[in-house]
């Protein structure tokens, strides 16, 4: 499966692959659309819509928090939609936890 979309469209998966990469710094220093196989996310992750005005806003740390427990089936990329919004935050605890849990399971 192709991670990087283009630019400004990168799965999921790479964050937790590469979370200090330059791709990683450069969507964190911005803000993001998270896309997946249900829409556009709104804003704190309550629903969807198909809007990108509707949609919400957040930072990388922010989107792999609530997006890192999901999997391949859900699709999920991430738009960089604010180039300078940002708060530089790489999601480098989002992705230990994330293997620490998985390993706690055996997976």
């Amino acid at each position: 499966m192709k991670l990087i979309l283009s630019d400004d469209a990168v799965r999921m998966p790479y964050f937790r692959q590469n979370p200090e990469s330059k791709i990683s710094k450069r969507f964190a220093a911005g803000l993001i659309v998270i896309r997946s196989s249900g829409g556009l996310w709104r804003p704190e992750g309550k629903g969807y819509c198909v809007s990108t005005k509707d949609a919400g806003l957040f930072t990388l740390k922010d989107a792999c928090a609530h997006t890192f427990h999901c999997g391949p089936e859900k699709h999920v990329v991430f738009l960089l939609e604010d180039k300078s919004g940002g708060d530089g935050e790489l999601p480098v605890l989002q992705a230990r936890k994330y293997y620490d849990e998985r390993k706690a399971w055996g997976l």
